[in-house]
């Protein structure tokens, strides 16, 4: 059976993959403010606000769902992003993630991955042709930390490299492990990644005593 792509189906998705770690908000004033923001043609949208329950700083993750009946659609969608961009304070206006999913089959791989690439506003995921909601879900900094299947070891390069560091790092956490995923995934990028990284969780360099040279 075919999964129904609804705005309803896809953010309950990601609610149910974040409730572990998050704190999710699905309506408060500030979603309500930036709901209002967006342009009137686009009928299917959502926000949402996550943040981990570990944080004590009190800023919030930004997700941006909107479903699509094209891709002619798609520029309604950034001018909205923009608007939401302008409109958070930082550090929140660079911790925004664009959720989209297009209704008609006009929408290709080559599409997706372009509009992906760019860092324009936002991280953005795009539901690519015969993808999964939860699929999707498992490209974004919300996939499972901890899952060791092979098929993630051969997929996610990310995951192996913290997978080796944590191995030669005794001190690198299970926590920072997935904080440094968090932000690695958070497209974020230059002084304001590493001061992210190696200020706000910093990791001891020294080799485990046991490791053999």
């Amino acid at each position: 059976m075919s999964e129904v792509l609804n705005i309803a189906n896809l953010r309950s998705a990601f609610v149910q993959s974040a409730s572990n770690k998050y704190e999710v908000e699905e309506l408060d004033s500030n979603i309500s403010n930036l709901m209002g923001l967006a342009p009137v043609q686009l009928a299917e949208i959502g926000i949402l606000r996550l943040k981990r329950k570990t944080n004590l700083t009190g800023y919030w993750k930004t997700l941006i769902f909107v479903i699509l009946e094209s891709v002619d659609e798609f520029p309604l969608a950034f001018n909205w992003i923009a608007s939401i961009k302008e409109d958070l304070l930082d550090p929140e206006s660079s911790d925004l993630y664009f959720i989209g999913g297009v209704k008609d089959s006009s929408i290709s791989q080559e599409l997706c991955t372009n509009i992906e690439s760019g860092d324009q506003f936002c991280r953005k995921y795009i539901l690519r042709p015969g993808e999964t909601i939860s699929s999707l879900i498992d490209r974004t900094f919300l996939a499972n930390l901890t899952e060791s299947s092979v098929e993630q070891e051969i997929v996610d390069p990310l995951y192996m490299a913290i997978q080796q560091t944590a191995k030669r790092l005794p001190s690198f956490s299970d926590k920072q492990q997935e904080y440094w995923r968090d932000k690695l995934l958070s497209g974020n990028s230059g002084a304001e990644l590493i001061d992210q990284l190696f200020k706000q969780s910093p990791i001891s360099t020294k080799p485990d005593i046991n490791e053999t040279p």
